[in-house]
C-alpha cells in the first residue's frame, strides 16, 4: 500500500497562509477596532435578538450591557490573534528549515509538534468564537459571523490533517 507523502514545504506553505491571514486581521483589528467592537456590542447586548419579537426571548436574560465589554473583549481576542499568528510564524519557520536543511527526524518532529501548537491556538480561537456567540445566539442575526467561524474552524482541522500526515 502507498501512502501520498505530502513534503514540508507544501505544509509550511499552507500553515503560513494561515499564519499571514491571522496577522492582516490581528493588523486590522489594531487599526478598525470600531467595527469588531460593533458586532461584539450587538452580540452582548443582544441588540438583534431583543429587536425580534419571535426568536430568541429565552436568550435574552443573557444579554451584557457593560460598556466597556465589547473593546476589552476585542483587546484580549487581538493579543491572542497576534500570539497565535507568532505560534504559526514559527512553525513555518521550523517547517521551511526541516524541509530544505539536511534529513533530520529530531527536525521534522520539532517542526511538527511547533507546528500543532500554533494550530491547537487557531482551533481553540475559533472555537471560543463559536461557544461565546451561540451563547449569545449569535446565529440568529448575525449567521454570516458564525458561518466564517465555522469555516475558519474547518480549514484549520483539514490544515492539522495535512501537517500531521507523513
Amino acid at each position: 500500500m502507498e501512502y501520498l507523502i505530502v513534503p514540508l514545504y507544501l505544509k509550511a506553505t499552507v500553515v503560513g497562509g494561515l499564519a499571514a491571514w491571522l496577522s492582516i486581521i490581528a493588523l486590522n483589528n489594531s487599526v478598525d477596532p470600531g467595527t469588531n467592537i460593533t458586532l461584539l456590542r450587538r452580540m452582548f447586548q443582544m441588540e438583534l435578538i431583543q429587536s425580534d419579537p419571535e426568536m430568541g426571548n429565552g436568550l435574552e436574560h443573557r444579554a451584557l450591557s457593560w460598556p466597556w465589554l465589547p473593546r476589552a473583549t476585542l483587546y484580549v481576542v487581538i493579543v491572542v490573534q497576534v500570539v497565535v499568528a507568532l505560534l504559526l510564524w514559527r512553525g513555518t519557520w521550523l517547517l521551511l528549515a526541516a524541509s530544505f536543511g539536511p534529513p533530520a527526524p529530531a527536525a521534522i518532529t520539532t517542526a511538527i509538534t511547533a507546528t500543532n501548537i500554533g494550530l491547537i491556538g487557531f482551533v481553540g480561537l475559533w472555537l471560543c468564537f463559536m461557544c461565546g456567540g451561540l451563547w449569545f445566539g449569535y446565529w440568529m442575526k448575525q449567521g454570516p459571523v458564525q458561518q466564517v467561524h465555522m469555516n475558519l474552524l474547518m480549514i484549520a482541522i483539514l490544515t492539522m490533517l495535512l501537517v500531521n500526515t507523513v
